[in-house]
């Protein structure tokens, strides 16, 4: 088994890397990648790691408990489709952790997402809702960035979240359109997502695309270099996983998917994350991607 979609305390998961890796090894998972929103910190703080590989490639063999484990560096871009506006995250497989590109750009990106989220607190407080900043920080953490996911559990602590199951919908009344947290993001256009990806050695894999609502985009994305599709992810239904994975075969990408891991033994999401390792996942890789560097995974 392996799970190709997992967060770490790096972003908004509740586990430090190292919890991570030690729950794959109990899960008897022969692969991880770690995917950080917009973030390689994560996979920094695994001491002793030894990327080998080429481009597209990279990859460490790890012991954890007697156990051998294949750990894929990977991170999870959040972008926008500039033409509908429609949020789109990009997954990057076998990425240097090292290329200064990454930071150059996705600083800013992180910075932009901690004001985002004070400012969101202030708004929330002007509806009676109050939790304090300090809160918030103190949910996040050593996260690089702070998330919609750190008020969350904030609001949790003081009550206003009785259980986790109910958080999607608090998530959606509080921070969507028309609710009193909804500040809106900028961020990447996905084409530099994309370029930001394969600059860095990876390759870009479309992110649940069911879930985010951007079926439609899938076309013009594979046109813009991505060469893989998330088809299997725990909020997509069996006829959507068909139906990504009848659109990665006509196009010959990548197709795989991932158990969007948070932490499910952490803080927060003990009621709403799946298991590791819970979702199909594959590492197969078609002959040649039409229009596009061919990367080199081999596990």
């Amino acid at each position: 088994m392996m799970d190709l979609h997992v967060h770490t305390t790096a972003s908004d998961g509740a586990m430090h890397p190292m919890r991570i890796l030690d729950e794959a090894a109990l899960r008897d998972l022969s692969l991880v990648a770690i995917t950080d929103h917009d973030t390689t910190e994560g996979l920094r703080a695994i001491a002793g790691t030894e990327w080998v590989g080429e481009e597209g490639g990279r990859a460490a063999l790890l012991t954890i408990e007697g156990r051998y484990l294949r750990l894929l560096p990977g991170i999870e871009v959040s972008a926008t489709h500039l033409g509908t506006g429609r949020g789109v995250h990009i997954l990057g497989y076998g990425i240097d952790i090292g290329a200064p590109v990454l930071e150059e750009v996705l600083a800013p990106v992180r910075a932009r997402r901690t004001h985002y989220a004070e400012t969101i607190v202030h708004r929330l407080a002007e509806v009676g809702i109050r939790i304090t900043w300090d809160e918030v920080l103190a949910q996040a953490g050593g996260s690089t960035a702070v998330y919609k996911t750190h008020i969350l559990a904030a609001l949790w602590e003081k009550g206003y979240v009785r259980s986790w199951s109910q958080a999607p919908n608090v998530f959606r009344r509080l921070f969507g359109p028309g609710g009193p947290g909804h500040v809106p993001e900028t961020s990447l256009e996905v084409r530099l997502a994309i370029e930001l990806i394969l600059s860095a050695g990876g390759i870009p894999v479309v992110a649940h695309p069911g879930a985010s609502g951007i079926l439609d985009l899938l076309p013009q994305l594979v046109d813009w270099g991505i060469q893989g599709i998330e088809a299997h992810h725990p909020d997509h239904a069996p006829a959507t996983a068909d139906a990504c994975e009848r659109f990665g075969r006509e196009r010959g990408i990548w197709i795989t998917g991932g158990s969007d891991y948070h932490g499910g033994n952490g803080r927060y999401y003990k009621e709403v994350d799946g298991p590791l390792g819970g979702v199909p996942a594959s590492t197969g890789l078609p002959a040649r991607l039409p229009g596009a560097r061919q990367p080199s995974l081999h596990f």
